[in-house]
């Protein structure tokens, strides 16, 4: 497990997308997207956030703050991992452990794996989590009190040891040094020597405390669950407020606002949150409105700081505050159910918990779904070509396209192409489009630079109106795999043709590349690779090295002075023939 390194600046440079030759949903890597900015060769650094911070990871991908990075969730369950698909509370320890508490005990997670941890310290099941300055780590349990990690040797406090209450609900520390547990019967103190003590908190003596957190200069503040907020400094309780009281209802959450004493942000049950400040009695209270995409108020059962935004999680919503407090929920998340609470770890990436579904991570991802950007549905991309400051999209229903600012166009090409499967778009030097159409007999379809549609069939010589790809040769011609045979076309018009009249026993053409001096190379789908060079055409096959006579891809390497070819059972390369 690798230490803290802390946030690195990065850079991402975007690049040109053409011919992809896979089927799956579509996604384009580091291209401009949704800034008004048309597709473009670009180099991207990352951004800083108000306080100076580098903003990486997950939490800056999915609140949009850094251009062209995408996202990725991943939900680990009971079928992925963890033990049980339930998770109370998460921690991102500082030596980059992620520790994960639930019913089912305490897990420890290193990047690969999920480590349930032994239960003989007392530590049966976990309801929550903290890392103290002297980076021990304090372990709440639903039933058995607390129990201290440090160094593989652990300490547990409990009714014998003066914990009366054994359900823990919440851990913090003050500026002191003292351990403050928060449990569904009121608030315990254990100093540095291990001794259990109540603090001098009438009003918490048998509170239901939902939540503590430490602020700026060590007070500490929590939130009880009868909807009152309160204030403990040095043993102390000397601030007690109900929400009701203050006029904005039942207090749900909390969170002391970062290098300011005193300010506080408080969730509420009436779909709002409040920026307060103990120094003026929480009298002067800003109100920023919570509403759902549905318009509909919800509950603010926690406020967490990741990214440089405020985070929050509404009953089963998740969204953030951006920098003019407006509320965004995230959508199409696969955690949606019974969320609890949420972390950032190291990176940059968020982590929420589920008493039903386990946990959730959000990373940074260098592609981005420009299907779900543009509002395109879920179908198989067969191949992109930017073309003209619009991406252009085959699939196996048409042709689909979207311009550099996530909208949706048309033009006379689509509607020509209708619901025609297209397996290859590339775009020539003279700006033109050829597209390699597999269905209703289309053919190959060129669409020139100024517009006009042409199609080549097999009424013009082309040897099968089925084609399956394309690639530009040096000299400025195209070469096009067809289930025919291999055509060469140049200035728009069919130049010569390699079918079976030339040799070629199994004429369905995978793949096409340009070898050295005019040569082709032809990949089929089952009769290994031809060799053609001028009239001349000759086959190598697997007493030439092939392990498959299915070649479905063969790429030039320039810097390596190979070509890379993909077949049906492996990747190999060729080299000098």
């Amino acid at each position: 497990m690798r230490k803290h390194p802390g946030y690195k600046m990065m850079k991402r440079t975007a690049g040109k997308i053409c011919c992809l030759g896979f089927a799956g949903v579509l996604l384009c890597c580091s291209l401009i997207w949704g800034t008004g900015k048309k597709y473009a060769l670009a180099e991207q650094d990352t951004k800083t956030s108000d306080a100076g911070n580098i903003l990486l990871g997950g939490g800056a991908a999915v609140s949009g703050q850094v251009e062209s990075l995408g996202y990725a969730t991943q939900l680990y369950d009971a079928t992925n991992g963890l033990p049980t698909s339930d998770a109370n509370a998460i921690l991102s320890a500082s030596d980059g452990f992620i520790w994960i508490g639930g019913y089912s005990g305490l897990i420890r997670y290193d990047g690969t794996t999920f480590e349930r941890q032994d239960s003989s310290s007392g530590v049966t099941n976990v309801n929550a989590l903290y890392e103290d300055k002297k980076k021990r780590l304090w372990v709440g349990t639903n039933d058995n009190g607390v129990v201290m990690l440090e160094e593989g040797k652990s300490v547990h406090w409990g009714y014998k040891e003066g914990l009366s209450a054994s359900s823990i609900c919440a851990i913090t520390e003050d500026g002191d040094g003292n351990i403050f547990v928060g449990t569904k019967q009121g608030i315990f103190c254990i100093d540095d020597d291990g001794t259990v003590a109540v603090p001098d908190a009438p009003q918490l003596s048998s509170a239901y405390i939902l939540s503590m957190k430490t602020g700026e200069g060590g007070a500490i503040y929590g939130n009880t669950k009868d909807g009152a907020v309160f204030c403990i400094s040095k043993g102390k309780v000397v601030s007690f407020y109900f929400g009701d009281d203050m006029g904005i209802g039942h207090i749900t959450s909390l969170l002391p606002v970062p290098d300011e004493t005193g300010k506080i942000y408080l969730g509420t049950n009436s779909g709002a949150i409040y920026l307060g400040d103990f120094a003026d009695n929480l009298k002067n209270l800003k109100k920023i409105p919570v509403s759902l995409t549905d318009g509909t108020v919800t509950s603010i059962n926690s406020i967490n700081l990741a990214s440089g935004r405020i985070w929050l999680i509404c009953e089963n919503t998740i969204g953030y505050l951006d920098e003019n407090n407006e509320f965004h929920q995230l959508s199409n998340l696969p955690m949606e159910s019974s969320v609890g609470s949420m972390i950032e770890d190291y990176e940059g990436n968020l982590w929420f918990t589920s008493n039903r579904q386990g946990v959730m991570k959000i990373v940074a991802n260098k592609f981005s779904n420009v299907s779900e950007a543009a509002g395109l549905k879920d179908e198989v991309v067969n191949s992109t070509c930017l073309h003209d400051g619009k991406l252009y999209i085959g699939t196996d229903t048409g042709l689909r396209i979207a311009d550099g600012e996530q909208h949706v166009t048309e033009d006379e090409l689509q509607k020509y192409l209708g619901e025609t499967r297209i397996r290859c778009i590339i775009e020539d030097a003279g700006k033109n489009l050829w597209i390699c159409t597999y269905t209703n007999g289309k053919g190959l379809v060129c669409y020139t630079a100024d517009g006009k549609i042409k199609s080549f069939t097999e009424e013009d010589g082309l040897l099968s109106n089925e084609t399956r790809g394309a690639v530009l040769a040096s000299d400025g011609s195209v070469l096009v795999a067809t289930n025919g045979g291999m055509c060469v076309f140049k200035n728009e018009k069919l130049e010569k043709s390699y079918g079976a009249d030339s040799g070629i026993n199994n004429t369905v053409i995978l793949s096409v590349a340009e070898g050295e001096n005019g040569i082709y190379y032809l990949g089929t789908d089952g009769d290994g690779m031809y060799v053609v060079d001028g009239n001349n055409v000759t086959r190598k096959g697997r007493d030439e090295g092939l392990t498959s006579d299915i070649v479905m891809r063969i790429k030039k390497d320039t810097k390596r002075g190979v070509y890379w070819l993909v077949t049906s059972n492996s990747i190999e390369y060729m080299k000098n023939g």
